[in-house]
């Protein structure tokens, strides 16, 4: 799992919870940043970046910006600290009901991330057919957001369209997913 800082890549949407492919890092690169995993063959829908924010979207390679059905997105907010991960995704929820009064939220689960703050919600709206799995880290000098995302035909709120295993594979992928730090040993960075 290769550490890539998103200075690396170029990247905005996220001002709802905050208002209020993977390359290789270079050898110089120093500081705090987020490690990710790009899954084999996806790629990236759209990539920007401002002075404040990066953001990378990717999707299977067979769906497209106006139709696609499987997202994942990574979001690195720079000079965030301080954010707390519970209450971004809390006002994640408020925010969300506002669009989608069915909406169903797991309880917001909140732990440490390679020695940072962190939080995970499962949250969908069966009727709109959405799903989605969030992770907030909050690091010393920024704040990241990792979501997977699913669009599907609107469905029972008893009845998702996603198996069991299919949510459980992509908790671990998302558990995988980290910042890091390579000037400080309380937040290590993975090998190459």
């Amino acid at each position: 799992m290769p550490y890539i800082p998103m200075k690396k890549r170029s990247f905005a949407m996220i001002a709802l919870l905050l208002a209020g492919p993977a390359q290789a890092a270079t050898a110089d690169y120093t500081g705090e940043g987020l490690t990710i995993v790009t899954p084999p063959s996806w790629i990236a829908l759209h990539q920007n970046k401002t002075a404040g924010a990066e953001e990378v979207a990717l999707v299977p390679p067979w769906q497209k910006a106006d139709a696609w059905q499987d997202m994942l997105m990574y979001q690195e907010f720079k000079n965030r600290s301080g954010v707390n991960p519970r209450t971004v995704l809390d006002g994640a929820i408020t925010e969300g009901r506002k669009s989608c009064p069915s909406l169903l939220a797991g309880t917001v689960q909140e732990g440490i991330v390679n020695g940072y703050s962190g939080a995970f919600l499962s949250v969908s709206c069966p009727a709109q057919g959405e799903i989605n799995l969030i992770k907030v880290v909050a690091g010393e000098k920024n704040f990241y957001l990792v979501q997977r995302s699913w669009r599907r035909p609107p469905f029972s709120p008893d009845k998702p369209p996603l198996k069991s295993t299919d949510i459980d594979i992509w908790v671990k992928f998302l558990s995988r997913l980290k910042p890091c730090d390579t000037r400080n040993r309380a937040h290590p960075c993975p090998s190459p």
